[in-house]
């Protein structure tokens, strides 16, 4: 699971590189991302950008993108890993 508005910077590219490599070892492992766009147009291309590239290494039926969680508890809880590259954080 990643939690994390879909911005430059945030690192879902790099999970989803991650993942990558590993989903052939791991054949029922997931990776879902949750978080928004925070209506600016240029977060709405980089989520655009990152479905495009699951879908270029065959994996959307792996890897899934969701809204916003308002409960992030819910959406951790019972994952097996919590992800988080971000190059910067500001909490």
């Amino acid at each position: 699971v990643f939690v994390g508005n879909y911005t430059p910077g945030k690192g879902q590219d790099l999970a989803i590189e991650a993942f990558a490599r590993i989903a052939p070892l791991h054949s029922e492992a997931t990776l879902h991302f949750h978080g928004g766009t925070m209506g600016r147009s240029g977060n709405a291309r980089w989520l655009s950008e990152l479905e495009a590239r699951v879908d270029d290494l065959g994996m959307a039926d792996r890897i899934h993108f969701h809204d916003f969680a308002a409960d992030p508890r819910q959406v951790l809880q019972g994952a097996y890993a919590a992800l988080n590259f971000s190059e910067a954080e500001s909490f």
